[in-house]
């Protein structure tokens, strides 16, 4: 894989930070990786395919051949293509340990405005998503 595009939440310090550590690694490796925040008013029209509604639930990737991945399947497929992460992105897609890492990523992911908070960033702009109790 050459060409990778990761959709993120531009106003969340622990996403921003994530994604510039993704960033310097791509840097280093072969991945032609654009980063679009989920903010960037003219992303729906540019990228139909993606789940702009998804913006305060995770990160999205979309590949050169049009396959969109979420979350931890998201962040598993940047690392395996850059080579010197490709191990881990590896283990996280293993059947076996796929649901565990999804479920600690949807906890991050639930939890990031506190995490970010906690770890001095900025915290995110986006408001959470309402409980639906029903």
């Amino acid at each position: 894989m050459s060409k990778l595009t990761l959709f993120y939440d531009a106003d969340c310090g622990f996403c921003s930070a994530s994604v510039d550590w993704i960033t310097r690694q791509a840097a280093s490796s072969n991945l032609d990786l654009a980063t679009i925040p989920y903010q960037d008013p003219s992303g729906p029209a540019k990228f139909p395919g993606i789940d702009w509604e998804h913006n305060d639930r995770g990160v999205q990737t979309l590949d050169e051949r049009g396959v969109v991945k979420r979350d931890s399947s998201a962040l598993a497929t940047c690392l395996k293509a850059m080579p010197a992460w490709s191990w881990l992105g590896t283990i996280m897609d293993l059947p076996i340990l796929r649901i565990f890492i999804h479920l600690g990523y949807k906890v991050v992911a639930k939890n990031r405005r506190r995490i970010s908070r906690w770890l001095g960033m900025t915290q995110c702009k986006i408001p959470a998503r309402p409980v639906n109790r029903a």
